[in-house]
């Protein structure tokens, strides 16, 4: 990024993406001032850009951290010097395991987990690692896509409070507005009853 300004349009090669830098810092301003606003930590997903430069704007204007969907983007962030992130997705498999767990030793590192088999994996590959997994409780909150049972939720939360090398660091859902029964209502609506069934269901787990 930046490596074209003050270059005429005319010479640049296409196809190419350019990107208004104005509007898009008064965007990241924007967004930020909306969470700050509400008291709430704000931790953008990067699928939109995956440009380290862009989410370094967003760190810069006060996000907490960044959200990745994958153990190679995290991976890449990592090694632009990122040192916060959260793997939005379940991660299956013992090579990305051990991955994911030698990357925790660098930075503060979470992971959405939603089965046993995933969690004792993540818990073997962080001690031979010699760091610590931060998990976040994947659940499946209408849209059927990823995550447990909100039922399951407690008896998986107390394996991953008991398993070495994993820390719970709370839960997390999906819903989106494609989950049947989302059609015709807004995104808005949407959001705030995905909000607070997390809510409900954080408050309970806490209770147990």
């Amino acid at each position: 990024m930046g490596s074209d300004l003050g270059r005429c349009w005319s010479s640049i090669e296409t196809p190419a993406l350019l990107v208004d830098l104005d509007v898009m810092e008064a965007t990241i301003l924007r967004w930020q001032t909306v969470f700050d606003t509400a008291g709430v930590d704000f931790r953008p997903h990067i699928k939109t850009h995956k440009s380290p430069a862009i989410a370094a704007c967003q760190v810069a204007a006060g996000a907490v951290g960044i959200a990745v969907a994958k153990v190679a983007e995290a991976e890449v962030f990592a090694a632009a010097g990122f040192r916060d992130l959260s793997i939005a997705y379940p991660v299956v498999g013992a090579s990305k395991w051990r991955r994911l767990a030698e990357l925790a030793r660098t930075c503060t590192l979470s992971v959405n987990v939603e089965n046993e088999l995933a969690a004792r994996g993540l818990s073997d590959a962080a001690v031979a690692a010699g760091s610590v997994v931060r998990v976040l409780l994947d659940i499946n909150i209408g849209s059927n896509r990823t995550g447990m049972r909100p039922e399951d939720a407690e008896a998986m939360g107390r394996l991953i409070i008991s398993l070495p090398g994993l820390e719970l660091e709370g839960i997390t859902g999906y819903r989106s507005s494609t989950f049947p029964g989302a059609a015709g209502r807004s995104p808005a609506d949407v959001g705030r009853d995905e909000g607070e069934l997390l809510v409900e269901l954080a408050e309970q787990l806490r209770a147990a």
